[in-house]
């Protein structure tokens, strides 16, 4: 077997680990929600561990498949956020012969794509994007405190429940602790707003508040720039 086909087979193993971690993760996050949900009410204490431990968790895999994908020389700026459940966007990506720049491609980034459950975010505002990816959106912004001040690339997830954003933070800082990010969820999912501000500066992973009351968003840095 020559040094090609052993390159190839670990990356075929890894991409096949990535996707076995976010099936399992979901799995047990849907499983939580809908015994919780059973039980009525706001989700308990071991649901919210639960989700917010599959969201940080799904949202690690998107970023080791990225790296996985700089490390081939794939630039930043050419990634293809294009998900599965787009078909006729998917279909023509593929066609472009762009696999090797897609994340939720085999090809490209090897990340399974999972649609965010409904039960754990609130009623997603009319005015995003429906071209989104669900409810992940994927753009360039400063986080302050994270290599330098050029933009990185960030994912968001919207319109987070409280109790999960809470847990996310308890799991990152060991408090429940909400900072606020100034700016509406839409100019923030949009990129349009840099993660600053007390309590932010320097994390490259967290749930913040923003400027529409009870709205929460969770954001994590993909590449340092």
């Amino acid at each position: 077997m020559n040094k090609t086909t052993c390159n190839n087979n670990a990356e075929s193993g890894n991409a096949l680990f990535l996707i076995l971690i976010a099936v399992v993760l979901f799995a047990a996050l849907s499983y939580a929600i809908t015994q919780s949900n059973r039980g009525g009410g706001a989700p308990n204490r071991e649901t919210s561990l639960i989700s917010s431990t599959a969201i940080t968790q799904y949202s690690s895999a998107i970023r080791t498949g990225i790296t996985r994908m700089t490390l081939r020389n794939v630039d930043v700026a050419s990634l293809d956020f294009t998900a599965p459940t787009d078909a006729t966007a998917y279909a023509a990506a593929i066609t472009a012969n762009n696999t090797p720049n897609m994340v939720f491609h085999a090809d490209g980034g090897g990340v399974s794509f999972t649609p965010v459950d409904q039960n754990i975010v609130n009623t997603v505002s009319t005015t995003m994007s429906s071209t989104q990816n669900g409810n992940w959106y994927f753009k360039s912004t400063p986080v302050t405190g994270v290599a330098t001040a050029a933009a990185d690339l960030v994912a968001f997830l919207d319109d987070l429940k409280k109790p999960l954003c809470e847990s996310i933070n308890l799991q990152i800082n060991g408090n429940k602790t909400i900072p606020v990010l100034t700016g509406t969820p839409a100019a923030i999912v949009a990129g349009s707003v840099p993660v600053t501000g007390t309590g932010i500066d320097n994390k490259s992973f967290l749930c913040v508040g923003t400027s529409t009351a009870n709205h929460y968003v969770y954001y994590h840095v993909m590449v340092e720039q």
